[in-house]
């Protein structure tokens, strides 16, 4: 993130590499567009002075959460817990209640969330994890009703 932000003649402390890096899903291409919105975001809002606050204000402003999960993310955790309960639940229809290319989530929204264990592909279905449930601020379903 430093040597990125000297090629761009941005100043940014340790700090705000920390969160831009935290927020990037361990992605350099990620990384470099979000610092890229950080820095644009600080010229029209913070004087063009970019520090841990301004860095993750700006990150927010385009819904990446402290875990870098953006709003297509949340969307279809969102849409596996409030319509399917959890799971588990098939590719196809979360798709089309999302209104989404199966292949869509299953090439560029699936891959992270299984990485960072916020679902689980089983034989039935996707199914969230606790740690999903717990991120997105969700009381799990009864299991036994």
């Amino acid at each position: 993130m430093q040597r990125n932000s000297n090629k761009l003649k941005i100043a940014i402390d340790d700090g705000s590499a920390g969160v831009i890096a935290a927020r990037s899903r361990s992605t350099p291409r990620l990384a470099n567009n979000r610092l890229l919105w950080v820095r644009d975001y600080a010229q029209s809002k913070a004087n063009g002075k970019v520090d841990s606050a301004v860095t993750a204000a700006a990150l927010d402003m385009i819904g990446i959460d402290t875990l870098g999960l953006d709003k297509q993310d949340r969307g279809y955790l969102d849409t596996l817990m409030r319509v399917f309960l959890g799971g588990p639940a098939g590719l196809e229809a979360i798709a089309h209640t999302m209104n989404v290319s199966s292949d869509t989530l299953e090439d560029e929204v699936e891959p992270f969330l299984l990485r960072t264990e916020m679902i689980v592909r089983t034989r039935r279905g996707r199914m969230a994890t606790h740690k999903a449930f717990e991120h997105m601020k969700v009381k799990r379903p009864d299991a036994s009703a």
